[in-house]
């Protein structure tokens, strides 16, 4: 077996991130401060590369999504600047980051998706007592099999707990600090009179900035038991301009009308269940119609996700599980 080469810290995710963050994201508060003072109440979802806990940190609850630890080795052919190029916009603490910062900057914090108080890091002790009380490193936590199906045949993510290579690297645990939401996913939750414009008026703001979602599904958009929807998870997101797009701006622009596409197509499967029956979420007579032509099989595929609850399990929410 041919052996790794050896590791050079300057081309790990974090050595980037500490060189390239306050270019990327000037806007973006650096918590590690409060991080001696977070309680960890509970594990409410877990995903291809992150966990997301539900803490304390002086009387007020927030979401943590703390991200996984990737392998420091890249191919000796590649040179430090194709590294940094491929860690700052391919990285999901990175690419969340990002979209976190310039919401901050355009003051759009809390106007699309939850609200962002910044990053931080875990110590290796928090890191250890996490793994331990959830066991991270010997199986998934999540009730969502599909997730875990889905989790255990990615090749982007074939080992489990926080670090890709546990004893090759001592690169701290990264994550972002953000708004607690009390609710479920689109396809379970109910909307308030003014869900969906809230929600068009998000992506079309996203857009606006020239960011995609990039991972566009009804497990990406939450709803709170107000019935307030939020676009979540943004690890997948691109900003333009990105190598992804070949740097055709056309492109780019298709792919951000295809996610409008998708989200008509959701409201429209909202509009169909009985809860909805008195709001006017979607004007569509069809699947097509909603979305503007042949439904993509990417997208059709979560149609079953949309389900009337009985009355009592309705007011049950269960966490949201992003990937």
């Amino acid at each position: 077996m041919d052996q790794l080469p050896a590791r050079d810290p300057t081309r790990s995710h974090w050595h980037i991130w500490l060189k390239y963050k306050d270019q990327i994201c000037p806007s973006l508060p650096d918590r590690r401060d409060l991080a001696p003072e977070i309680e960890f109440l509970d594990l409410i979802a877990d995903s291809v590369h992150s966990y997301m806990f539900k803490v304390r940190i002086q009387e007020t609850i927030y979401a943590l999504k703390l991200h996984a630890v990737y392998s420091p080795y890249w191919p000796p052919s590649y040179s430090l600047a194709r590294v940094e190029d491929a860690v700052t916009e391919n990285d999901p603490f990175i690419a969340e980051s990002r979209v976190y910062d310039c919401l901050a900057e355009r003051g759009l914090e809390g106007q699309v998706g939850p609200k962002c108080y910044g990053w931080l890091t875990i110590s290796r002790e928090q890191e250890q007592a996490l793994d331990q009380r959830y066991n991270l490193t010997n199986g998934y936590t999540s009730t969502d099999q599909a997730l875990v199906q889905k989790l255990n045949h990615m090749d982007g993510r074939p080992w489990l707990g926080f670090r890709q290579c546990p004893e090759e690297i001592e690169d701290p645990v990264r994550g972002l600090l953000l708004e607690y939401i009390d609710g479920t996913s689109i396809g379970k939750g109910t909307l308030n009179a003014s869900g969906a414009s809230s929600l068009r008026r998000q992506l079309d703001l996203l857009h606006s900035l020239d960011i995609a979602h990039g991972d566009l599904y009804p497990r990406n958009i939450m709803v709170s038991k107000a019935g307030d929807p939020y676009l979540i998870d943004f690890s997948s997101a691109q900003l333009w301009p990105c190598r992804g797009f070949q740097m055709k701006k056309g492109r780019f622009d298709g792919y951000m009308g295809c996610e409008k596409s998708a989200l008509e197509y959701y409201l429209f499967q909202l509009q169909k269940l009985e809860r909805h029956r008195d709001l006017d979420i979607s004007d569509a007579k069809s699947d097509e119609d909603a979305y503007g032509g042949e439904v993509s099989s990417f997208v059709a595929a979560f149609k079953e996700e949309f389900v009337d609850c009985d009355p009592v399990s309705a007011l049950d929410f269960e966490a949201p599980k992003p990937s």
